[in-house]
């Protein structure tokens, strides 16, 4: 039961780092950058 309840906290974290990685990229003036750890965390997240 903690190990299914530690998996399924990490996903949700993962799926949120990955999408917040995506919006601070497509905001004006912000570096490609911000792909790498957002492609990184939603891998980790599927």
């Amino acid at each position: 039961m903690q190990t299914t309840l530690a998996v399924y906290i990490a996903a949700a974290i993962a799926e949120i780092v990955g999408c917040f990685a995506f919006w601070a990229w497509l905001r004006p003036g912000k570096s490609a950058l911000w792909l790498a750890p957002g492609i990184v965390s939603l891998i980790a997240f599927a």
